[in-house]
Order: C-alpha cells, then structure tokens, then sequence
C-alpha cells in the first residue's frame, strides 16, 4: 500500500505539472498568469556526526512541482495562490531553497501562499496597500524573516521611504504531511514591522522590530508529552534592529562612488521564556518535570563588505567578500536572565553572497548555525566564469562567545564539550549557471533552466572534543526548470 500511494503521488505532481505548463505558456490576457517550476534536487551528507556516534551517510533525493497562479481582478485589486508537491527518496530530507527551510523526509501537497492586495488604498496614486493571506513575509540577509505566514500587512511604498507592518499568525497545517505544525509552533502572536530609508543616492538605513507573544501554554509537572511533539518555550519577545548598507563612496561628503558596498546589521532582543523540562517517560513519550521562568537579554551583529577587483574575466569584475557575525551568549545561568541571542523564528539565514546567481547559508552549508553565542569570520570571493555562470568560494572560522554543551540549530550532531570555544572551520565551493543563456536554448516552452552545484566541508574544533579535527562533507545539486 506504501508504495501504492508513492507511485499515485509521483504520478500526480508530473500530472500537475504538465497540466500547469501548457497554461503558462497559453494563458490569454493580462489580468492571470500562471507560472510553473519542476525542480530536480539531490543531497548528501557525510560524517555530521563528526566521527562520534558512528552515523551512516545520508542521502536525498527530490522532485518539486510548484505552481504559481496570479493576477489583477481590477486596476487596484491583485491576488496569487502558490502550492507545490514534493517527492522525496532517500533516507535524508529536502531543502526548500526559497526559503532555507528543511522540507522534512516525507512526501507532501502543499497550499503555500494565497492572498488578495489593495493598492492605492486611500485614493488614486496612494503610497498605501494592504495585502490579506497566507504570504511570503522575507528581507534580502534572511536573518529576520523568510517565511509563509497567515497575516494582514499594511505597506507604504513612496520613492525614498518604505514601510511595512504586519500582524499575522501560523491558523492550520498546509500540508499533507501533518509533520510542520508541531506544538512549539502552534498558538503564537506575531507583529513585525520595517522601514527603509534612502537617505542619501545608494545609502539606505532600514529599521526592524518582532513581536511574538506565545500564549499556548504550558503542561504541569507530572503529564506524559510526545516526544517528537512537544511545547518546549513559551516566549513573549521583542526584537528591534537598524541596518545601514550602500556603496561606501557615498559616505563621503561629496558623492564619489567607490562600488565598495557595505552592510551592517545590529539586532537586540528582550523580553521573558518559560522553558519545559522533562525526562523519559513512558514508551516513546516524556514526563514533563516543570517550568522554569527567565528573561531574555541578548544582541547580535552582521557586518559585510563586497571589493570588487578591477580585472576583468568575462567581461565582468570578481569580488572579495569578508564578513563578521556575532550572537551573543549566555554568560551566567544563574542570575535569571539567559543573555543568548535568539533569531525570530522566521528566519531563512540564506542569500546570495556579493554577486552570485544563486543563494547559500549565511553561516555555512554544513554547520547551518543559527546567530546565537557564536562568533562567524568569513572570507570568500565571487567569480564570473562566463555570462551566465559564476563561481563562490567562501571560507568560515567560527567559535562559540560562551562555552556550551550545544548549539541552538546546527548541521552537525555531534554535542559539544563544555569546556572549549573552537568551534571549527568550514568551505563551501558553488557553482550556478542559467543554462538557457548558456548554451542558447530555445525559450518557446522552457522559460529558463538553471542548474546549481554546492560541496561544503566543516572540520571541527576542540569545542567537539572527540570529534576535533573530524571533517563533515555536504553536498548539493538542483536542476531547476522555469514554464
């Protein structure tokens, strides 16, 4: 039956997908376009455990079809309605690559987006718009947001000011998987808001703030939880930053530009968690032990400068890129406030390096850290090896700000010692071309086929203890067809 339901769930996405592609490229009028994406993904990984827990490699691999439908019902009335199916083999998990996000090991239909937007709200040429439904709420970096989310958001769109608010909160699982609408990501209340500023030509200053209030509550000491299912935090937060980003020449007072650009992020978080603790329970299950109350303080930086080099290969120029992230730690569990830095939980953490095609994680392809009690140096360079393709380099030192048993998010699941800082040193080598410019393919049915290669190594530190001077290898490559 397993494998019954297998074959009907391949046969169903190529149906979707050759039935969607006609319609993209027949579709008549202005007012509705229908767009479509197969893509072809494989991944594998070998020794994430550092050499510690004898784990075997993994691998992935993964058909998507996605389907986009949008469109303008009146001058001032639009719409989109996005779902995709995924099919995975293999005994890893896919990646969705819009987002950063781990798609999971288990096949799914998925309703992505659907929303209706209002432009010119307040009359002919208004500066404001308002947008209701499932939508995707992102930021170039990725370290705020680049997620789905069931929401209501007010936008302001002038020449040289931007703004958005939105107030949203994840309602219903849309997939059929039922396996990315666990408890700890049930029942929470968010408000973000941002602003972009272009102050001076090519300098801008944006403003962000979160707000999330969880209220779903928390089990007593002595109830028996799920294991793979349980509500391990209920936080009410607040983040607020500033970034600031533009071509260093501006900076001057009279306006020389050097195509030096620059970005710098300084994030804050504050506010109070309650976190559960419990200890093997009965069968597969966990007996909750009690709650323990805390408040939050913590910061973080994310700093970049993009060099270009003035030579010239194919007919483009490569560029230098050195980085700096930090998320601060918890430095004293004692005295009631946990000072560790903490992302919003929307976050992607991928984008694409200086002037590179496609994306990456920000922190490393194979220790995929979030920005929490971590230092991140980076250095990479980014080189065009014809018109349509290019080359990334990029090198990681990372080190922990406070020592600790284990990070809060990482690729590598060999635990930490607690006594040491050096987290270790990754690589990543990309590859990304659009192969329909490359080779002069016919565009009448495909729109563009891209294809995209990633091979990333992290060797760890004394911070992994037995697994120091252990390396990881991760790769991944996709095919990705446009209709």
């Amino acid at each position: 039956m397993k494998k019954y339901n297998r074959t009907v769930f391949s046969g169903a996405c190529l149906a979707l997908a050759m039935v969607a592609a006609p319609l993209a490229a027949h579709a008549e009028g202005p007012s509705i376009n229908v767009r479509t994406d197969l893509r072809a993904q494989v991944i594998g990984e070998d020794n994430a455990d550092l050499g510690v827990l004898s784990n075997e490699p993994t691998d992935s691999e993964a058909l998507e079809a996605k389907v986009k439908v949008d469109g303008n019902v009146t001058d001032n009335i639009s719409f989109l309605v996005e779902f995709r199916g995924v099919k995975n083999y293999g005994s890893g998990g896919s990646v969705d690559t819009d987002t950063g996000e781990a798609a999971g090991r288990k096949d799914f239909l998925e309703l992505r987006q659907y929303w209706v937007q209002v432009d010119n709200l307040f009359g002919d040429y208004s500066p404001f718009a308002v947008r209701a439904g499932r939508q995707r709420i992102k930021e170039d970096r990725g370290l705020w947001w680049n997620r789905d989310l069931d929401a209501v958001s007010l936008m302001y769109d002038a020449t040289l000011f931007d703004a958005q608010l939105t107030v949203g909160q994840n309602l219903a699982e849309y997939r059929t998987s039922d396996d990315s609408f666990l408890q700890d990501d049930q029942d929470i209340l968010r408000v973000l808001g941002e602003t972009s500023w272009q102050w001076r030509y090519g300098q801008f200053l944006e403003s962000r703030f979160a707000y999330q209030n969880d209220y779903s509550g928390m089990e007593s000491a002595g109830i028996i939880i799920p294991s793979d299912d349980r509500d391990e935090s209920d936080a009410d937060l607040f983040w607020f930053g500033v970034r600031a980003q533009g071509d260093l020449g501006g900076l001057q007072p009279k306006l020389e530009p050097t195509r030096v650009n620059y970005r710098v992020d300084v994030m804050g978080v504050t506010g109070h968690d309650e976190v559960q603790s419990s200890t093997s329970g009965p069968g597969s299950n966990r007996t909750v032990t009690g709650v323990s109350d805390k408040d939050v303080l913590g910061w973080a930086l994310d700093a970049e400068v993009n060099v270009p080099v003035p030579v010239s290969v194919a007919s483009q120029e490569p560029v230098f890129i050195l980085g700096y992230a930090f998320g601060s730690g918890d430095d004293d569990s004692t005295d009631g406030t946990d000072h560790a830095f903490r992302q919003t939980g929307l976050d992607g953490n991928t984008s694409r390096p200086g002037t590179a095609s496609g994306s990456i994680h920000n922190y490393g392809s194979v220790l995929r850290p979030d920005l929490s009690n971590i230092h991140v140096m980076t250095a990479g360079v980014v080189v065009p090896v014809s018109q349509a393709s290019d080359v990334t380099g990029l090198y990681h030192y990372y080190r922990l700000d406070e020592k600790a048993t284990s990070l809060s998010t990482s690729g590598i699941d060999a635990s930490l010692n607690g006594t040491d800082k050096g987290l270790g040193q990754g690589l990543d080598v990309m590859f990304n071309s659009n192969l329909t410019k490359e080779f002069g393919l016919p565009d009448q049915t495909v729109e563009r086929v891209d294809f995209k290669a990633t091979l990333g190594a992290f060797r760890g530190g004394n911070a992994y203890g037995a697994g120091d001077g252990e390396t990881a290898v991760r790769g991944q490559v996709e095919l990705r067809f446009r209709f």
